[in-house]
């Protein structure tokens, strides 16, 4: 069967034993040729070199050896575990500290040398196939190593871009006159592929802006760094005209284009913090909102403009509101048209769009606080069904017009 060494190692006080078990293996082999048996004392120390040679391993331990003993052959089924090398025990190796000593075949002393040879037949003919696997196993342990610190890696780097995304986000909410803002940002992830600002103007004025790139994710984020880009050049130009200020948003969209259609939807509101005034203009995002204690009103979007990115020329006009005293304008991205799945919705349902957010903003009518808004919005998602993985990014932005005498709440 092989022209390696089969070793045989034994006690002082079994070697004349092992040569006569040595010779009976030659004579019971069942087919093919018996490898060579090397008989080897115990007593002559370490017998790793003996591995280099070996095609398998025959222990035969001493009955009264005790644990001394014993420590020698351990250190044998180590060795012959480093080469490969399939081990037999004819007796018992008994260490309470090495369980895998129950995964190696033990025969009982007293076992034909018919049996073991058969045994050791299809110990030695499997042992090809074995190594084959541990070696596929190797492989794998190392391809699995290197993809966890590829990930760790990846993780870094996107908890990295999570934080420079957010530093391109207002650190503060301006509070001008009865106009207050509170705001939410949520990421499917690590980043997002949404994008709001809030600035003053003048003394009375200030300017809303959200914007949603298509997509989510890293593609969608990096749509957002040039948005971002792109507003701040368009603000501080024409920052009082809305339409102005898309205008130059959506050139600069499409001057970055490169080769890849890229668009984003956005609102850009200027709100007049004195009478409720709204001037806005819009590229094919979602109806500003105006929420009233009582009832809920989607802003005219007819005039409103064509995504951002697609044509160079799009044209984009004002629209003008009002709003009144205790009502709040409401600035939202897509994502929240999934974010609230109806209660009887199936596993495969979790992520079809619904109405029922609006439902939920209008439950906050009662409320006066933008930053209440945001929190009571906040825990509306959290508890939903499918919440730990959503579909979109969600930003809300909420612009509140307060009451004579009514608090106006911090900036956020």
């Amino acid at each position: 069967m092989t022209s390696r060494q089969l070793i045989l190692l034994t006690a002082d006080s079994q070697i004349e034993a092992a040569r006569a078990l040595a010779g009976a293996l030659r004579t019971s082999w069942p087919f093919g040729a018996c490898p060579d048996c090397r008989v080897t004392p115990i007593s002559e120390g370490p017998i790793d070199t003996l591995m280099h040679d070996a095609c398998g391993l025959l222990l035969i331990p001493g009955a009264d050896e005790g644990a001394t003993g014993n420590r020698g052959y351990l250190r044998a089924l180590d060795q012959a575990h480093d080469a490969s090398v399939p081990a037999l025990i004819l007796g018992d190796i008994i260490d309470p500290a090495r369980p895998d000593l129950l995964e190696i075949l033990h025969m009982p002393m007293h076992t034909t040398p018919t049996t073991i040879a058969a045994v050791l037949v299809g110990m030695l003919g499997r042992q090809g196939e074995i190594n084959r696997v541990r070696m596929q196993l190797d492989t794998t342990a190392r391809v699995i190593t290197n993809v966890h610190e590829e990930m760790e890696k990846l993780d870094e780097e996107l908890q990295a871009a999570a934080m420079v995304q957010r530093d391109f986000l207002p650190s503060a909410l301006p509070k001008l006159g009865s106009i207050s803002v509170g705001a939410l940002w949520r990421p499917t992830s690590y980043v997002s592929g949404d994008y709001y600002d809030v600035r003053q103007i003048d003394d009375h004025r200030i300017g809303v802006f959200i914007a949603d790139a298509a997509g989510h994710g890293v593609p969608s984020a990096l749509m957002t760094m040039l948005l971002a880009r792109a507003f701040e050049f368009a603000w501080t130009r024409q920052g009082d005209d809305p339409a102005a200020v898309m205008t130059s948003l959506n050139r600069e969209f499409c001057l970055q284009q490169t080769g890849i259609t890229r668009f984003a939807t956005g609102v850009y509101a200027v709100v007049d913090c004195r009478n409720g005034t709204i001037r806005y203009s819009s590229a094919g995002h979602p109806p500003p909102l105006v929420l009233g204690p009582e009832q809920l009103t989607p802003l005219a979007n007819v005039d409103g403009g064509g995504l951002l990115g697609v044509f160079p020329d799009e044209e984009f006009k004002v629209m003008v509101e009002q709003l009144a005293p205790g009502e709040t304008l409401l600035l939202h991205s897509d994502g929240f048209e999934q974010a609230f799945p109806l209660p009887d919705a199936g596993p495969t349902e979790l992520t079809r769009p619904t109405t029922a957010y609006l439902n939920v903003f209008k439950s906050l009518g009662d409320l006066s606080d933008p930053t209440r808004m945001i929190d009571r919005i906040s825990q509306a998602i959290d508890s939903r069904r499918g919440s730990l993985n959503p579909c979109d990014d969600l930003t809300l932005l909420c612009v509140h017009h307060a009451r004579a005498g009514q608090p106006i709440s911090a900036a956020g």
